[in-house]
């Protein structure tokens, strides 16, 4: 079995690797020398009142060395439409028509114009002549689609309202130019001045400013955009400035195979092996790989003592009934145990980690309110000084490093949303280090996942390839790269499967199960009191992981209405003189909703408003693209 799987990766290392080699030879080479540069970049952009628009770009562009024909014109006019993040087959279009090209200079401006689905590639010059020194470009053409209107207000984080609005909003040079551009200078002119604008330069997702200056023709500037980098402008125009708003929504490009015939019985029996070897190998790797191990003699939850002999077992299940534990696991805190629990670091487990961080000392929550102060918008950060003796694990440090990078606050949405998440990427790989490197799982259970996932994906890629790209050449190969197909299919449903817990990881698994059913199901006079301690808020961050942080609130304002003494959390700031549990509760509940989704969000796709949320960025909005020499 172990021989058939190393061949069966080879196979497939070969041919993706193969496919590799053929993309990056097909793929068009960078501008050779640095010394090659486009030393001006000036685009008019004339808006009619049906919102199309005549785009005029004035291109100065500097050759390195006497072996060149011309430039390219890449403009991005296809972009996945998926308003609802509900996976979509849609694609909105910006289409690009009537193309002229001119030059000042004499360079050659003969035109080829290709449609390659998210990219209208426009080469110019001649293959029998070549051009050096500056030579300089002039090429029109027109482009639909491009506005939105927005029918309510939009706000940003900076507080800044902009009324309902029709919006342009276009990466303009694109940020895929082959070469950097010097300078680039951009008017727009449409039926009606523009309200305001803004500019946005840099890599795609940068936040840097460029100048911008709103009026009936709207001008924009941007200097030293370095290869890479680009510049996207947003304009707000009053309600009806143009009169067609609606996007160009188009099915996804989608090419169908082509008819099957001819299929030999080898090709038929050599797809069943490899299904029926994929799959029985999976199958046996999840029954020897996949299971947790326990420890035999023990009861569930107890670890042997130092010296203790033991022996271990799989199992194909944990007992669901379990004693109950009046406290967490051990030094064991509560994002650890939300990835120990379900073997995944989940936002929640780092959202339940920052109000654990808040509880020890190390920062404070504070509620913003809106202007009337009346209700809650965003919550605030705030480093706690001095710091706690206590020293952080190095998840912790990571996530608080990540979340004030030298502030000493930061506001959660305000601040941390569509920026976020790649630093809680970086924490949730420092909370599977610490998880595996305690012993509790086998191997790093992201690793795990992310292997088998890795082989499914390639599996079904050559299989899909070998259909896609040979067409009619390889029918006869249909059953074998349905095989392949289905079988990293199979590979890659069975991933999850296959981390595994250790016998002391299945241990601390039903300590904490233990803990979890006291937070389920304790009364009022069932909590444990410990002398100096809030229990309230020590445990509050595990019944967040265990969702039950709304029933542990509803018992400590039952236990504060029956008179017993209570503490009021200084770790948390609200916005309102009375304070209570279910209160906090509540606070509690909006606050992990929103850290959750703020955490990981990320800058919205084209068609989104510039001006609400995020402010926009250099890359956002339509258009986009590059250019270069060949």
């Amino acid at each position: 079995m172990r021989v058939a799987a190393r061949a069966l990766l080879v196979v497939v290392a070969a041919a993706v690797l193969s496919g590799a080699a053929a993309s990056a030879a097909a793929a068009k080479v960078p501008a050779a020398a640095t010394a090659e540069v486009v030393r001006s970049y000036r685009a008019s952009v004339d808006v009619d009142a049906s919102g199309q628009m005549r785009i005029r770009e004035t291109i100065e562009y500097v050759f390195s060395g006497n072996d060149h024909h011309g430039i390219y014109r890449d403009l991005r006019t296809r972009f996945t439409y998926d308003p609802n993040r509900s996976g979509s087959d849609k694609v909105r279009a910006y289409p690009v028509s009537d193309v002229e090209v001119s030059s000042p200079t004499g360079a050659p401006t003969d035109v080829e114009v290709t449609d390659t689905g998210s990219i209208t590639h426009i080469r110019i010059g001649n293959a029998d002549q070549k051009v050096s020194g500056t030579q300089t470009y002039v090429i029109s053409y027109t482009v639909k689609g491009a506005f939105n209107r927005f029918t309510t207000e939009q706000t940003d984080t900076d507080g800044t309202v902009t009324p309902p609005h029709d919006e342009l909003y276009w990466n303009i040079t694109g940020d895929e130019w082959d070469v950097p551009i010097q300078s680039a200078q951009v008017e727009v002119t449409a039926p009606k001045p523009a309200t305001q604008v803004r500019c946005f330069r840099g890599e795609r997702g940068s936040t840097d400013r460029c100048q911008g200056t709103a009026g009936a023709t709207s001008t924009f500037s941007a200097q030293g955009l370095a290869v890479g980098q680009g510049m996207s402008i947003l304009l707000a125009y009053p309600l009806n400035t143009v009169s067609d708003v609606s996007p160009i929504i188009e099915d996804a490009p989608v090419q169908g195979l082509q008819q099957l015939f001819r299929i030999s019985p080898f090709s038929l029996g050599l797809g069943a092996l490899i299904l029926a070897g994929v799959g029985g190998g999976m199958a046996w790797l999840v029954r020897r790989r996949g299971r947790d191990s326990i420890y035999t003699g023990l009861t569930p939850g107890l670890l042997p003592v130092s010296g203790q002999a033991t022996q271990e077992a799989v199992v194909t299940s944990h007992p669901k009934d379990v004693a109950v534990q009046f406290t967490p696991p051990k030094g064991m805190r509560p994002g650890e145990i939300g990835t120990l629990i379900d073997e995944v670091a989940n936002p929640v487990d780092v959202t339940a980690t920052i109000i654990d961080l808040a509880v020890r000392g190390f920062l404070r929550i504070e509620e913003i309110t809106n202007d009337k102060g009346t209700k809650v918008k965003d919550w605030r950060l705030v480093v706690v000084l001095p710091a706690p003796q206590e020293e952080l694990l190095p998840y912790e440090l990571e996530l608080m490093q990540a979340l004030f990078k030298g502030r000493n606050e930061v506001e959660l949405k305000g601040e941390l949303r569509n920026t976020f998440a790649k630093d809680l990427k970086a924490t949730q790989n420092e909370l599977y280090r610490e998880v595996t490197g305690r012993g509790w799982f086998r191997g790093n259970p992201q690793s795990v996942r992310g292997l088998y996932r890795g082989i499914g994906i390639a599996l079904m890629v050559v299989g899909f390839a070998m259909v896609w790209l040979g067409g009619l050449a390889v029918v006869n190969l249909l059953p074998i790269a349905g095989a392949l197909f289905l079988s990293g299919l199979v590979v890659l449903v069975l991933s999850g499967r296959m981390p595994a817990r250790t016998a002391a990881g299945s241990a601390v698994l039903m300590q904490a199960r233990g803990f979890q059913r006291y937070l389920e199901t304790a009364e009022a006079d069932q909590i444990r009191f410990e002398e100096g301690q809030d229990v309230f808020s020590r445990y509050l961050p595990y019944a967040i992981i265990f969702g039950v942080a709304d029933r542990w609130a509803r018992i400590f304002d039952e236990l504060a209405r029956s008179g017993a003494a209570v503490t009021q959390p200084t770790w948390y700031v609200g916005h309102t003189p009375t304070w209570s549990y279910l209160a906090l509760g509540s606070s509690m509940d909006s606050f992990e909703t929103t850290s959750n989704s703020s955490l990981v969000s990320t800058p919205s796709s084209s068609g989104s408003s510039g001006f609400g949320g995020g402010g926009g960025f250099s890359g956002g909005g339509g258009g986009g693209g590059g250019g270069g020499s060949w």
